[in-house]
């Protein structure tokens, strides 16, 4: 099992995961080199994986100003970790790095 890692930088950054050649178990944590990020730059967790993985990205990332993880049904990064309360639960975008509010679901 191979857990790769991509960074795009633009005016927020972009950490994008892809297991390949297995699956991720929980043992394999402790080897896992998280990539070097701005920690002034906001940044969105991609890829698909488990809960647990992006609980332990969000360990290892705590220390940036933003942090999102990435929702593909609205293409934007949801909030989790923030200077302000009022920014947790916003919808960040990739591209402009501009903050909305977001809804998902019914209307």
């Amino acid at each position: 099992m191979t857990l790769k890692f991509r960074v795009e930088n633009g005016k927020i950054q972009v950490l994008e995961f892809v297991i390949e050649g297995g699956v991720l178990d929980p043992t394999h944590l402790s080897s896992i080199q998280v990539p070097s990020v701005n920690p002034s730059k906001p940044i969105i967790v991609s890829g698909r994986g488990p809960l647990w993985l992006y609980a332990f990205l969000a360990h290892e990332l705590h220390f940036v100003r933003i942090l999102a993880t990435f929702e593909p049904r609205i293409g934007k990064g949801i909030i989790v970790e923030a200077p302000s309360n009022s920014l947790l639960g916003q919808g960040i975008s990739p591209e402009s790095g501009e903050i909305t509010p977001i809804t998902l679901g019914a209307k």
